[in-house]
């Protein structure tokens, strides 16, 4: 497998990357969705930018309407391989403030205000009010969040930065994403998805080559998709 890595690693022009391309398709070692000659050539040269052997890159990425995407499964990898650590903060967490805890009647609603407009809280033992923990809503939808931390070294200035990157799920539903079968399925893994592309682009374009994820794309192509039931990549319906 190293000789074939090799030999196709020294494509020396495009004639022969399309013979190259070609006989990898008729020797089924490629993903089998993959079948034109011309996505095949496409895949690997953008995979070369990313510094991306001819098979890594094949099974990383998909052609989408013209649009080279990334599976999100294989960015913390390439992050990882140039020095860039990726910690998750917050994973799906309901976003959560504390307010007081205002005196309800039997219905469960808030005692009306007093005729100055002052409610009626629970007290702690030594009068003062008490507060509790709820979840936060947006426009009615309860509130959660992802955060993820990178860790990236800069040389110049012979430091590490930290920089946290956040996606809430108020975004998708503004974005309407929340109605898509995948986001309905898969809430917490579309919400780290979405986080590390996003922060991947922000702290390492040059690691990612600037790429949208393939379920990204999917989305503002329209394009018809699968879910790889390992990894949770979308996994566009070649034609």
């Amino acid at each position: 497998m190293a000789k074939k890595n090799n030999e196709l690693s020294v494509m020396m022009d495009t004639e022969a990357m399309f013979q190259k391309a070609q006989w990898m398709i008729d020797k089924k070692i490629i993903p089998s969705g993959i079948k034109k000659v011309e996505d095949v050539v496409t895949i690997i040269n953008k995979g070369h930018q990313l510094e991306m052997d001819p098979l890594t890159a094949l099974n990383s990425m998909h052609l989408i309407q013209g649009n080279v995407a990334i599976k999100s499964s294989v960015i913390p990898g390439l992050l990882a391989k140039a020095g860039i650590g990726v910690e998750l903060i917050k994973d799906y967490e309901p976003v959560m403030r504390r307010v007081p805890a205002y005196l309800r009647g039997e219905d469960g609603k808030i005692l009306p205000a007093d005729k100055d407009g002052t409610f009626k809280y629970y007290k702690n033992p030594d009068g003062s009010i008490a507060y509790k923990d709820e979840q936060v809503k947006v426009n009615g939808n309860p509130e959660y969040v992802t955060t993820i931390r990178f860790h990236r070294f800069y040389r110049d200035m012979n430091k590490t930065i930290a920089s946290d990157y956040s996606f809430y799920w108020s975004d998708a539903v503004s974005a309407q994403w929340n109605k898509k079968d995948n986001w309905k399925k898969l809430p917490r893994f579309m919400m780290y998805a979405r986080c590390v592309v996003r922060g991947a682009r922000g702290v390492a374009s040059d690691v990612i080559g600037g790429l949208y994820d393939t379920h990204e794309v999917v989305e503002f192509s329209k394009a018809e998709f699968t879910i790889d039931p390992k990894t949770n990549d979308a996994i566009p319906t070649y034609k």
